[in-house]
């Protein structure tokens, strides 16, 4: 199922925040000049070359507790230039394996949507961070807060008006001026989606000098009941001059899992022991 897709049929139901208060408009300013300030740094703050890293992709399907389908990966990771945002960035499998726990119609299940969740909102052609749709929301400074041993502010935005559609929260690195944690929910209009509700999360961390994307989470709810969890976690990043020629990645919409194998514990997590995750 390709999420990128099915994320273009999006509504945009919600009008803006009542800011007639003194309260509610210190924090708007306040907020606004903030992420003023955090887009003019985008540049300085995050990695623009070529990325290429390891990765661990971990996707699972419920409906009404039962568990339906999980499936996890190692897996190369390739991320263009984040100066050309019409890219996708390009995963291949390294090793993989799958569990179907209970019959169910082939349509209903993820086919491996890790490229898609590789390249950050920072970058992402189609964010709302990105230098157009930017525009389209209020950003309110609600409080601050300590996040990976740094003191951060915390940003909540929502659409202007009608013009927007996504709402979530930032914290902003109060040093460098970075992004470096949101969470964000997509806005639908329900006679458009299949989506009740889609919750986004993304993580960054300094890594030599640059703000760059660790860890992705994906939550998804139907309204028909199926849940859809995915969680990517990159690792080993490396900053290269172009494409890795030796690999050999899958197009855009490839199920990663059409080769997967029954891989034992041991034998799955050899080698790569660093992206194991913590609760296995």
């Amino acid at each position: 199922m390709a999420l990128i897709t099915l994320l273009l049929i999006l509504g945009f139901p919600l009008s803006s925040e009542n800011t007639g208060n003194n309260h509610d408009k210190s924090t708007l300013k306040s907020g606004n000049i903030i992420m003023e300030s955090v887009f003019d740094r985008f540049h300085i703050n995050y990695e623009m070359s070529r990325v290429h890293n390891f990765g661990y992709y971990r996707e699972t399907v419920s409906k009404r507790q039962k568990d339906i389908y999980e499936a996890e990966g190692i897996i190369d990771i390739y991320i263009p230039c984040n100066l050309n945002q019409r890219l996708e960035a390009m995963i291949s499998p390294i090793k993989t394996r799958k569990k179907l726990y209970r019959k169910v119609d082939e349509s209903k299940l993820i086919e491996g949507h890790a490229a898609e969740m590789a390249r950050s909102s920072i970058w992402r052609g189609n964010s709302f961070l990105n230098e157009k749709d930017r525009l389209r929301y209020e950003y309110k400074h609600v409080g601050d807060t300590f996040y990976n041993e740094r003191d951060s502010y915390i940003i909540t935005f929502r659409p202007q008006k009608k013009l927007g559609n996504t709402r979530g929260t930032l914290f902003v690195d109060k040093e460098s001026l970075a992004i470096v944690h949101m969470q964000y929910q997509p806005i639908f209009n329900a006679n458009k989606s299949i989506w009740k509700s889609i919750k986004w999360e993304e993580n960054f961390e300094f890594i030599d000098g640059a703000c760059v994307l660790t860890d992705v989470k994906f939550r998804g709810v139907t309204y028909d009941g199926y849940i859809y969890n995915s969680l990517l976690h990159m690792n080993q990043i490396e900053v290269i001059s172009k494409i890795p020629e030796h690999e050999l990645f899958l197009p855009m919409g490839a199920s990663l899992f059409s080769d997967s194998k029954d891989l034992d514990a041991s034998e799955f997590w050899e080698g790569f022991a660093f992206l194991k995750p913590e609760s296995d």
